[in-house]
């Protein structure tokens, strides 16, 4: 549980300063309902990938990363340390004496992260050096991306009393940005690269002093981010950095500076206080609404955060309640084997203890036993799928698995006894070509598998460990079932197809499945590639080639009337579609970046959400939320094939005794003071 370090006071006209108050750190007047917070004024913090200040006691060694990021440096050599000495902020600098030839540095392990790309960023920082700028014919570098000079290395030196940065491809240089703006010895110069899109700037002391376009990528294949040295220099050549570093700052995502701009500004927090109530929050800010205020309940975002409790100046009791939210997903860690295929279908058991991945490529199925937020594969089945998987699905209570795939018998069955799924016996009928999609019915007496030849859609009726094929429904699908899907009461299924009307719903009595008129707006691709009811029955989603690439309908008996798009659709072809256990997200598998869209539903409303922080490295084809909400599986094309994500959390917060608001606004509060 997430706590918030809360400060009160009844006296009224009590404005608290940055010595009552710590980062973060908020504190609400009772007498005259104020709300006042201590934050930083960065509005890029959460982008910050490196914040190199250099405190410490003069002669140190530990080089502390103080972005969220939290990033270890380490020396080469030992001739890099902290030095009081001289400092542009703080009361410390990083000495650089170059001293030990190619060892006169720092560095930490390059991360996805800090993968440059096409992303715009900005790298700045103060330098004061002592000594010359030039080894022979080669500038002395500063920070470095990449392995070694000449193999894919983004390089900013100093060259000729110029500062400089390079772009490098194994031995091809693609591009050089040198500013001739003269830089002095024994004198602290800021000096800032950024990238605006395709143009690269190069300021000093605030000016800007080169500009050239460049659009090619900066990414990185070699795992260090050294500062004040070549990570590995050609033998004989020394291009360490001599002098002072200070407040090295890099930001990834953002180009900060695209005109003149004051160096002065702190490059580290600048806290203050602030009223949110009057709206003079810094850009980038974000505000919550706090809600039921007259009770004393206000949600602030923890996003993995711990606060504390404080008094401000008396103590109150304050009782914070973790709630879920996929606002904040975050990938898990891989599993320790992964899929040998592109994935196309995943299904969690209803316990959450297992995932199911249909893929391309031998065993066609990968099962996975979870621990916590470990996934851990299980040995494979007595017997495989006889071609590539397509889809998954586990019976509500655990104990069947049905794999749908490209050659006979088109599906596969197995019954699981502890970790152990063996393959029962064949359905009495076959269905008659590939099985693109499975579903059981929530009480696990149907499974319905859709494939690619007419009827486009079997439906098996379970009897112990035997499946029988019931009769066709009275009308059949007019193209190739994708995916298939049942309500949670089991009285309806939808089945996604090809051909207009690109999903035909059925209603069951019994064993009968009668289709029901089409809905009033059908969707718009020519292939309904995924389905999923919400938790409820009451909304219907079709994840589907063609734009809006998804489809949401509400059902009012047996009605199903399309809603309005979402605020932000998909980014391309939907493959899959899923809805948490609580019915309040959907999350959409789709081709093009970001591969996965999580919507958040209010009413009949749905609202993209911000992306996970690592998004899947390809073309989502399948989704699916764990029963307990606290897992979302995305299967794609590209390695690891599957990726698992975690939600983050709303913090709700009883504060006691708050006076009833008069408006909406007084206890609005920054989220960006939580960081």
């Amino acid at each position: 549980m997430a706590t918030i370090k809360l400060k009160r006071s009844n006296v009224a006209g009590k404005v608290p300063t940055t010595d009552d108050l710590e980062l973060g750190e908020v504190a609400i007047n009772t007498a005259d309902g104020l709300a006042y917070i201590r934050q930083t004024s960065d509005p890029y913090a959460d982008q910050v990938e490196v914040m190199l200040e250099f405190e410490g006691p003069n002669g140190g060694t530990t080089f502390t990363d103080s972005s969220s990021r939290g990033r270890t440096f380490t020396r080469n050599g030992t001739s890099t340390t902290i030095s009081t000495a001289q400092f542009k902020t703080g009361s410390a600098s990083g000495s650089f004496t170059g001293a030990e030839k190619n060892l006169s540095s720092i560095y930490t392990e390059v991360d996805s992260n800090l993968d440059l790309g096409t992303k715009d960023f900005t790298a700045e920082l103060w330098c004061y050096p002592t000594s010359s700028f030039e080894y022979g014919t080669q500038g002395l570098q500063l920070i470095q991306w990449g392995l070694r000079f000449g193999e894919r290395t983004v390089v900013i030196h100093l060259w000729s009393s110029r500062p400089k940065l390079d772009f490098w491809d194994r031995a091809s240089h693609l591009l050089s940005v040198s500013s001739a703006q003269p830089i002095p010895l024994n004198t602290w110069s800021h000096l800032a690269f950024v990238r605006s899109g395709s143009t690269v700037n190069i300021f000093v002391n605030g000016v800007l002093r080169a500009s050239t376009s460049y659009s090619g990528s900066l990414s990185v294949e070699t795992p260090r981010l050294t500062i004040g040295e070549l990570y590995r220099s050609n033998s004989g050549e020394n291009f360490s950095f001599t002098g002072y570093m200070d407040d090295l700052r890099i930001t990834v995502g953002v180009a900060r500076y695209t005109e003149d701009f004051d160096p002065s500004a702190p490059r580290t927090v600048n806290d203050h206080i602030v009223r949110p109530d009057r709206r003079e929050n810094k850009p980038g800010d974000v505000e919550l609404f706090g809600k039921n205020v007259d009770t004393g309940t206000l949600w602030i975002p923890a996003n993995g955060n711990t606060f504390e409790l404080g008094v401000y100046p008396e103590l109150d009791e304050v009782f914070g309640v973790e709630e879920s939210s996929w606002g904040s997903a975050t990938k898990l860690a891989n599993p320790d084997v992964l899929p040998t295929g592109n994935g196309h279908g995943a299904s969690f058991s209803p316990d959450g203890n297992y995932l199911a991945i249909a893929h391309l490529s031998p065993p066609f199925v990968t099962i996975y036993k979870r621990n916590g937020d470990s996934f851990t594969k299980l040995a494979n089945p007595n017997v495989l799928p006889t071609g590539n998987g397509f889809g998954a699905s586990f019976s509500p209570d655990g104990n069947y698995l049905a794999i749908g795939h490209n050659s006979s018998p088109f599906v596969t069955i197995y019954k699981r006894e502890g970790d152990t799924f063996t393959k029962l016996a064949n359905p009495n009928v076959l269905p008659p070509g590939n099985g693109n999609g499975v579903s059981f019915s929530p009480d696990g007496n149907y499974l319905a598998i859709v494939h690619n030849g007419s009827p486009y859609v079997a439906i098996y009726k379970r009897e112990g460990d035997t499946f029988t094929k019931l009769e066709n429904p009275d009308v059949i699908p007019t193209g190739e079932g994708r995916k298939a899907s049942f309500s949670p009461d089991g009285n309806y299924l939808a089945i996604g197809h090809f051909n207009s009307p690109y999903v035909t719903i059925y209603k069951r009595d019994g064993d009968t499945f009668t289709k029901l008129a089409n809905p009033n707006v059908l969707p718009t691709g020519n292939n309904g590639q995924g389905a999923s009811f919400s938790p409820d029955g009451n909304y219907l989603a079709i994840a589907h080639l063609n734009s809006p690439f998804v489809t949401i309908y509400k059902r009012e008996g047996d009605t199903f009337t399309k809603l309005a798009n979402p605020d932000v659709l998909p980014a391309g072809d939907g493959r899959g579609a899923s809805f948490s256990p609580d019915g309040n997200y959907l999350a959409i598998a789709h081709v093009n970046s970001p591969f996965v869209t999580i919507y958040k539903r209010d009413g009949d409303t749905f609202t993209k959400l911000a992306d996970p922080n690592v998004l899947p490295t390809g073309n989502g084809f399948g989704a699916s939320f764990s029963p307990d909400g606290n897992y979302l599986a995305i299967v794609h094309d590209g390695s690891p094939r599957v990726t698992i994500y975690k939600p983050g959390s709303e913090t709700v917060i009883q504060i006691p005794n708050l006076p009833a608001p008069t408006t909406d606004t007084e206890y609005r509060i920054c989220t960006t003071a939580y960081k």
